[in-house]
Order: structure tokens, then sequence, then C-alpha cells
């Protein structure tokens, strides 16, 4: 459990941390966890950073609450929440994935939160929650891709000439369908769902000069398809 302790000194916010554990963590090992909600040693937190780091560690305090009555009780109820609170986002990123197909995302995104309800046991909470649930969406993806045939398209909606795209969405998705999946996932998950390289590293399994590369090819060939567009 995080227990902020913030001292104002005019303008800027000192901010102090003492970890409920029972075991002492070492400087470094505070470091990373405040790194982990973005907080700098010295670096200037306004009010709205300071309550945004509180609602941060609240959702994690509820989600450690939750996994541990389904691990003790199987409590389904609880399941329900973290499902509430996560499955439009892994949508989200299974519709960028796929290349906005409806009815393959439903299927992968289920197939995830089926995989989190048998294997939630083997999460050590040594990582947030999020990065455990998108390790296992990102490996759904990769598997479903492996598995599907050479000849078979990722999606219907790639067939479709880029100028027949009804919104911005679709023609997002369209352009991202050209990608190899793991540059998708990497853009996917920088630019939609705003994680840090080194979060998209544990979760991919790619080291992060890796995840870098990935980003910049990605950038270069969505702004070419781009460009193609207005041609």
């Amino acid at each position: 459990v995080l227990a902020f302790i913030m001292i104002s000194i005019g303008n800027r916010v000192i901010w102090d941390v003492r970890i409920e554990r029972n075991e002492n963590l070492t400087e470094s090992e505070l470091i990373e966890i405040l790194d982990g909600y973005g907080v700098r040693p010295g670096a200037f937190i306004s009010k709205l950073d300071i309550g945004d780091i509180q609602t941060r560690v609240k959702a994690e305090n509820d989600e450690i609450a939750w996994i541990s009555r389904i691990v003790l009780f199987d409590d389904e109820r609880a399941f329900g929440k973290l499902l509430d609170r996560y499955h439009a986002q892994v949508r989200r990123m299974m519709m960028a994935q796929t290349g906005g197909d409806d009815a393959l995302s439903d299927d992968l995104t289920q197939e995830v939160f089926i995989k989190v309800w048998l294997n939630i046991r083997s999460f050590s909470m040594r990582s947030r929650f999020s990065t455990w649930l998108y390790r296992i969406a990102y490996n759904v993806f990769i598997d479903y891709c492996r598995c599907r045939r050479p000849t078979e398209h990722l999606s219907s909606s790639t067939d479709v000439a880029v100028e027949e795209y009804d919104d911005d969405a679709e023609r997002l998705h369209g352009a991202l369908a050209e990608l190899s999946p793991p540059c998708r996932a990497c853009m996917t998950l920088f630019y939609l769902e705003g994680m840090p390289t080194r979060q998209i590293a544990e979760i991919t399994a790619i080291n992060e000069a890796t995840v870098r590369s990935h980003l910049s090819r990605g950038r270069k060939r969505l702004k070419e398809l781009i460009e193609d567009e207005r041609l």
C-alpha cells in the first residue's frame, strides 16, 4: 500500500513516500515504484498530478483486493469488476491489431479474459496487473497470427481501398494492418494506450531498443501510407 505524504512549499511540492510492507525497500526499488507513477525525485508536481497519482494508487489497491478474492474464493463478482475496468481497453487493442475486424476482436478479447480467469493465480503482483493482462492479450494475438493460414487476410477491411473507409478510425486500422504484428502492437500500446517503452518491452518480451525501432519504423510507414492517400 502506498502512503503519499505531500508538503507544499510555495508553488513547488516536495514529496515523500512510505511503503507499508513487511520488508524494507532499497532506494533503487523505491525510485522504480515512483517511476511507474510518472514521479521523478525533485520534479515539479502539480495538484492535478497528485490527484492523478492518488487515483491510480487507489485503482491498483482495488485491483489487488479483487484479485485476492478471485484467487481465494473464485469470486466471479470480483472478476466482473476487472472485466468492467479492462474489457474496452483490451478490445480497442484488438481492433487496432486486427485491422478493425469487430467479430475477430470480440473473439480474441473473450479468449484473453478466459485466460486471465484460468491463470490469475500465476500473477505474482511483481508487476502491474495491466502489464500482465496486456502481455496475455499480446500473446493471444501473436498466437492467432501464427495459426492462421498464410493466404488468410487479417481482416476484410484491409481489402478495401483507403478512399472507401468511412471514418478516421477505419483509416487508422487499415494503416496499422500494413505493419508487422510486433510493430503494430508497439504502435498501439504506445500511441493508443499511452504506455512507456519500458512497459511495452515487458509486455511484448522485446528489448526496449527494439521497441523504439518498431515505433520509428511504424511512424515512417504510417506517414508513407498517409502521403500515398493524399496523392
